[in-house]
């Protein structure tokens, strides 16, 4: 045997195959170019599926009809509640809309995990299609957040990027009939703006934006996607600088922040502590009965360049929204039914060991080292059972330490109920008593 030979040979086979097959190597790496509202789709194959009729799933394949693509992730809690909305949309509009949930980033365990504890908890049937553990389309569609939604119109065109609760049935119906939609769309992450400087002048959000030449100024803009919605105000002496900034807020949320917490801004004045009295609340609110009003949205700034008191600054804020929306706003004592905490010294469960923890969400109480008043924020922001009733929350603990560790699990939404009777394990008590409270009063400017 020619040993030699045969080497070459060996060798010659190798080559011609690697010949072969690098242009598909190439291709497969290959970096896709991201694309945006007004682009065309490109071919994109999803080979990891859950609920679809093909092995595989092209992009392209659903042009003529409505094609959603809303990306999520097991952590996203809002996500995963959105499903069964989802469910009866698609069912609603049937072959005429295609909705996709993608998770690109999760393999096939975990997003089944998922899946299964929803159809188990809530008590559906999971039909809608999911395409999944596919890093790739984040190419196409960059995003740094979840909920994520593409909508992508029946000509194969990227007509808006924007948030989870843009997919409702009046969206969809719209978009079916041709029409345009006002609609929240994402901001893209490299917009240039400064806050603390006027908007719309000398540049910003443009470049080279000084604002020297501004000594006091007021803007209040519609909604804009072009705003970044965040809140900022406060005064610095040294700088000789006072300025403000709600970015896409609605007037009811703006004014229970005025009326909130000096130290916190996210301190607001809860919805059970607000009054709307003679006047139609339907323009300033962010929602109703469930659905998001762009319309409702405002972006407010103020700056000067002289130092303001916080308490002067506030009060300068909240003339500005009384005089251009209209209204007069105090606060008063009424009677309330309130959920009032208290605490059992025998059996409350004080801080001793660990790091702080503060996960608080819909089904789940995770804390240690924490103080009653952030519990109290915890379950008033997070939990349904408090941020949805028309009881204001009463602290009569009296207590100024730290908690020591709570751990509540549900399988599903912590009900009132649930809580009051885990919480009492821990020596804190709820109930429902009449107490005299702190009432924001919204009303019309007469």
């Amino acid at each position: 045997m020619d040993i030699n030979n045969n080497y070459m040979k060996t060798k010659i086979i190798q080559l011609l195959f690697l010949v072969l097959i690098s242009p598909v190597l190439a291709f497969t790496q290959e970096k896709l170019n991201p694309i945006s509202i007004g682009d065309k789709v490109p071919d994109f194959t999803f080979k990891n599926l859950i609920n679809h009729s093909a092995p595989t799933l092209n992009i392209t394949d659903f042009k003529g009809k409505i094609l959603i693509l809303d990306f999520w992730d097991s952590y996203c809690t809002s996500c995963v509640a959105s499903w069964p909305k989802l469910i009866k949309l698609q069912e609603e509009f049937k072959d005429k809309v295609k909705i996709v949930l993608v998770n690109p980033g999760q393999n096939d365990s975990i997003v089944r995990s998922v899946i299964n504890r929803q159809e188990r908890i809530h008590n559906y049937k999971m039909n809608l299609t999911v395409a999944y553990d596919d890093k790739k389309i984040k190419e196409l569609f960059p995003y740094e957040s979840v909920p994520h939604v593409i909508f992508i119109d029946p000509s194969g065109t990227v007509k808006y990027v924007t948030y989870g609760f843009s997919i409702n049935s009046t969206t969809i119906a719209g978009l079916i009939a041709g029409k345009e939609q006002n609609i929240a769309l994402k901001v893209t992450e490299d917009v240039y703006m400064d806050c603390d400087k006027p908007l719309y002048i000398d540049g910003n959000m443009g470049k080279n934006d000084s604002g020297k030449n501004i000594v006091w100024n007021t803007v209040i803009t519609p909604y804009s996607p072009d705003i970044l919605s965040v809140t900022s105000f406060g005064s610095n002496r040294e700088k000789s600088i006072s300025m403000a900034y709600f970015g896409n807020y609605d007037v009811k949320s703006m004014l229970a922040i005025l009326y909130g917490s000096n130290d916190n801004l996210s301190q607001a004045v809860r919805d059970s502590r607000i009054q709307f009295r003679d006047l139609d609340s339907s323009k300033l609110v962010r929602r109703i009965n469930g659905n998001t009003i762009v319309d409702n949205w405002y972006t407010y700034q103020f700056i000067t360049n002289k130092y303001m008191p916080e308490k002067v600054l506030r009060s300068k804020i909240l003339t500005d929204l009384e005089q251009y929306f209209g209204l007069t706003t105090h606060m008063e004592q009424q009677k309330r039914q309130c959920i009032v905490l208290t605490i059992d010294p025998t059996k409350l469960s004080t801080y001793k060991d660990g790091d702080m923890v503060s996960g608080i969400s819909e089904n789940s109480i995770d804390v240690n080292c924490i103080t009653v008043t952030e519990l109290i924020d915890g379950l008033t922001f997070n939990v349904p059972a408090f941020y949805k009733t028309s009881h204001p929350v009463v602290d009569e603990t009296n207590f100024t330490y730290r908690l020591g560790k709570i751990k509540i699990q549900a399988d599903g939404v912590m009900d009132y109920e649930m809580i009051k009777q885990e919480l009492s394990a821990h020596g804190l008590k709820l109930s429902i008593q009449e107490r005299e409270v702190d009432i924001l009063v919204i009303s019309t400017k007469r």
